[in-house]
């Protein structure tokens, strides 16, 4: 099946609007491999602001086994570009969104900040055709993006926010290419610090 992210930035179709109207922050839904996200005015609005351009990638950009979401496939507040969750531990819903404008890929957080959200760059790299891209799982050939964006679960103070995880890649043989890696973002005073273990 084809999957497809419908991105609030403007408007979109939703099957059940009295429940998307109870949440004032963001939330996420999964049909299938059919992703939707629904962003509050706010969020759209410190978008918008930030980078008129910005857009979030597809989830047919990333490989299938990440788009099946791995070990965290039954939550429901994440897809292969967006995790939602309270960064700052003031109650609401802010956002973790993988994306790109016409230059650059770009990680971002958008963090309630009052009654507005404010945008942070977590990462930032060369812009790239996620097609272009070509990883190996027991040996068979994928391409897109072959990394995960992982909720932390069971936070306490001193735990990180999310993880940015590569999962091991291996040919037919059973053989290592990569021994995977991952960066964890945290946040703390109001920014996002990195600590980070890459791919070999």
């Amino acid at each position: 099946m084809r999957a497809y992210i419908f991105m609030a930035l403007t408007a979109f179709l939703v099957s059940s609007p009295l429940a998307w109207a109870e949440s004032p922050g963001p939330l996420v839904r999964r049909q299938g491999e059919v992703y939707e996200l629904k962003l509050p005015t706010a969020i759209k609005d410190a978008l918008s602001n930030f980078n008129p351009r910005f857009r979030p990638w597809e989830a047919t950009d990333y490989v299938p086994e990440v788009r099946h979401g791995g070990h965290q496939e039954q939550l429901q507040n994440r897809a292969p570009f967006a995790l939602v969750t309270d960064v700052n531990g003031d109650g609401k819903g802010d956002l973790i969104l993988d994306g790109h404008d016409q230059q650059q890929s770009l990680l971002l957080g958008v963090v309630s900040q009052g009654s507005g959200y404010e945008v942070l760059i977590l990462r930032a790299s060369e812009l790239v055709d996620p097609q272009s891209l070509e990883c190996q799982f027991a040996g068979k050939k994928e391409r897109g993006f072959a990394y995960y964006l992982w909720l932390v679960e069971d936070r306490n103070p001193a735990s990180p926010i999310f993880t940015l995880a590569w999962p091991q890649q291996s040919n037919a043989a059973g053989e290592l290419l990569n021994d995977g890696g991952t960066v964890d973002y945290y946040y703390k005073d109001g920014r996002f610090a990195a600590e980070e273990s890459m791919p070999l």
